[in-house]
Order: structure tokens, then sequence, then C-alpha cells
């Protein structure tokens, strides 16, 4: 399972997370700027270019520009809760 994320500050790039971040062992979430996601995000995250027809295409953005949309990174602190 996957989440995409769209935005207008991606121009025509999605954002793709493994939505099995947290089940298996991720310690970071990323936070992007509101423009891109509104929540932090748990996993790891591949960038893919969308060529607007249902396929795909080389990513348009440079490594600073994704760095650029980045709020931060932090940790994900284990849960205390007893088992």
């Amino acid at each position: 399972m996957f989440t995409c994320v769209r935005s207008q500050a991606l121009k025509d790039n999605v954002l793709y997370l493994d939505d099995e971040g947290l089940i298996n062992g991720t310690s970071r979430a990323t936070r992007f700027m509101d423009e891109v996601y509104p929540h932090a995000l748990a996993g790891r995250i591949l960038v893919i270019g969308d060529d607007g027809r249902g396929g795909d295409k080389d990513c348009t953005l440079s490594v600073g520009e994704v760095k650029a949309l980045v709020k931060h990174v932090c940790d994900i602190l284990p849960s205390e809760a007893p088992f």
C-alpha cells in the first residue's frame, strides 16, 4: 500500500510513501511544507515524475528543490504503552 501526494508545489511530480513505514520500524518522520502535505509522513518516500497521462517520467525536481520542500525530519519515539 502506498500513499500518493500530489501538490502544485511538487509541480509535475508525485510523492509515494510506503504505508507500512511504522510497521517496518521506521524511526524518522518527514514533515514537508504545508503546501505539499500538512502532516508528518513516516516511511520511505519516493519522488517520481508524472507524465499527466497515467504514466511516469523522470523526476523534474533537483535534490535541492526537494530539500527546500522539507520543513524538518524528526525522530519517532517508541510508544510507552504496556503490552
